[in-house]
């Protein structure tokens, strides 16, 4: 800990510590192991890119102190995250909704829903109709010679009727089944609108 000074003291450029240091003994640093976004592809002083690169243990001793070798290493050296192309999401459940495990990833997810669709199909019932002629032959004549005639000289066309069946339906049953699947659209991913930036992490 610092102890306040006695007079201002004024610099111009950075001041570099071995340790943390403190103003009216508040930490003004973050502590190792801290993730930040950043808007440059190269990492300022006491930070590095959480791109998955591998360090030395000892030349990074405090945050493989505190990371280990979670992201990966063996006896000499650990990784630190790999956080490119990822979003960040807080640990544990609130309500119905749950993160990952603490420095644990999840896999693309799209949260369980239908599509509905339907068609309706009516059959009122119908009529056929159809008629029918008494009597359709139109004669005329007579017997030939030595014989006796069985049918009248002359007819004529009897009278037609009309007879309605039932109404009916048809005993029909429509079944529509509609199974859709889209192709993406300029993506092989589902994504909210976002803005790229580094992750970095304090050592």
């Amino acid at each position: 800990m610092i102890t306040p000074p006695l007079s201002n003291l004024d610099v111009s450029g950075c001041v570099n510590t071995s340790q943390k240091y403190t103003i009216n003994y508040i930490s003004i640093a973050p502590p190792v192991g801290s993730i930040m976004a950043f808007t440059v592809g190269t990492s300022p002083d006491g930070w590095l890119l959480c791109n998955g690169v591998s360090y030395g243990k000892t030349q990074y001793a405090a945050l493989f102190a505190v990371i280990g070798i979670t992201f990966g290493g063996n006896d000499t050296s650990f990784n630190v995250p790999n956080y490119q192309g990822a979003f960040l999401r807080g640990t544990g459940t609130n309500g119905s909704y749950s993160g990952p495990a603490l420095n644990a990833s999840q896999a693309h997810a799209t949260q369980t829903h239908a599509h509905t669709a339907s068609s309706v199909v009516t059959d009122p019932g119908h009529k056929h109709s159809q008629y029918t002629i008494n009597d359709d032959f139109n004669m005329s004549g007579g017997a030939p010679s030595g014989t006796t005639p069985s049918f009248p000289a002359s007819d004529s066309a009897g009278s037609r009727t009309w007879d309605n069946l039932n109404n009916s339906t048809t005993g029909i049953t429509v079944a529509t089944t509609i199974a859709n699947s889209t192709t993406s659209v300029d993506a092989n991913e589902t994504r909210p609108y976002n803005y790229g930036v580094w992750w970095i992490i304090k050592y």
